[in-house]
């Protein structure tokens, strides 16, 4: 009867020990985005802004709870002290959260129609002293920076595309952009434009001592409101000009203001990387 009994305790010890094991909850690890892996870092936070709240931010991961719920890790220092802090949200708030990276990645992505040029030195060690590259950055990733140049002395590839690696660079020179000239010319042709048509406009003089034609009268106020725009060209120009940025690499913070300037290369792409070469 005994044995009996010791079976019954242990079936009823399996049964609530299962029950209680249902009844936790699931939690599944997931990837947040493609191209950031399982664990999102500082840099990627900063890029995607998120979690603006956390000076500290360290790292954060995502997972998803029964598939009804989002429930992000945030791992970051306060006061001194690591601490961690958990968000749960509907899982509806993940699509949401990903249509808003989609639009910051399509931004990303034009930044390489328009690419800036720049002057990279590299730490000075002795293989490497007082050497520097100058060409179009195209883009930037966490350990390297592409660039674009026909005369790195190095030898040339196909298409004059190298990368550098991060760990190697000193600083970043983002070269200024002088927009005086076009500045300028653009304001003159809009003044000669606007002259010639006022002057057309007024047709041929029929009264007065000194008469001019329309063609005279069109000649005459293009040049003199082509000077003027011309004027106003000068100062937009002048002060829509930028200068020279130094970027003196030191950090990860330091590379992410390149984020204004280049695309952030963050996903993996095998023929991307095999059309670099690599400076050593």
């Amino acid at each position: 009867m005994k044995k009996f009994e010791y079976i019954l305790i242990l079936l009823c010890i399996i049964f609530i020990l299962q029950t209680n094991s249902l009844a936790q909850e699931k939690d599944s690890l997931i990837l947040l985005y493609p191209g950031i892996g399982d664990t999102l870092k500082s840099f990627d936070r900063y890029y995607f802004e998120l979690y603006p709240q956390f000076d500290g931010f360290e790292f954060a991961v995502f997972y998803t709870r029964d598939n009804e719920f989002l429930v992000s890790k945030v791992i970051h220092i306060e006061n001194g002290i690591r601490a961690d802090t958990s968000f749960v949200l509907p899982l509806s708030a993940l699509s949401r959260m990903r249509s808003r990276m989609d639009l910051l990645d399509i931004e990303n992505h034009k930044k390489v129609e328009s690419p800036r040029e720049v002057i990279i030195t590299v730490k000075s060690e002795e293989k490497y002293k007082n050497i520097k590259y100058k060409g179009e950055l195209k883009m930037f990733s966490k350990d390297y920076l592409y660039l674009f140049s026909e005369d790195n002395g190095v030898k040339s590839t196909k298409n004059n595309s190298y990368k550098i690696k991060i760990a190697d660079v000193d600083s970043i020179i983002i070269l200024g952009e002088s927009k005086v000239l076009s500045s300028i010319g653009l304001g003159a042709l809009y003044g000669l434009v606007i002259g010639g048509v006022i002057g057309f406009a007024s047709g041929d003089d029929t009264r007065g001592f000194i008469r001019f034609s329309a063609g005279e009268k069109a000649i005459g106020l293009g040049g003199f409101f082509g000077f003027i725009g011309g004027i106003v060209g000068l100062i937009v120009g002048l002060v829509s000009s930028t200068d020279d940025e130094l970027i003196e690499y030191n950090s990860q913070e330091e590379l992410f203001r390149l984020n204004d300037y280049a695309e952030y290369y963050f996903i993996y792409d095998k023929v991307i990387e095999n059309s670099y070469a690599e400076i050593k």
